[in-house]
């Protein structure tokens, strides 16, 4: 088994990717947390892109939301 030191710069770069992986699980949830409910509910948004790949948003920063739900005819 071998045997090495982390010093303090290599841990806390440890710490800050763990924060970082975390950070992301946690938006990957609450992202498919959405899609569920969506499908749930068959109540389906999302935010509105301009053709450069922008959300379109209001005055005061808040995206625009497309709802639609699906009806089987």
């Amino acid at each position: 088994m071998a045997h090495f030191a982390l010093t303090k710069k290599a841990v806390q770069w440890l710490v800050d990717k763990v924060k970082d992986n975390t950070k992301r699980c946690d938006e990957y949830a609450i992202r498919l947390d959405s899609v569920e409910e969506m499908i749930i509910k068959n109540q389906f948004s999302a935010p509105i892109t301009m053709d450069d790949g922008k959300l379109l948003v209001t005055d005061d920063g808040y995206s625009i939301l497309a709802d639609w739900k699906y009806k089987e005819v």
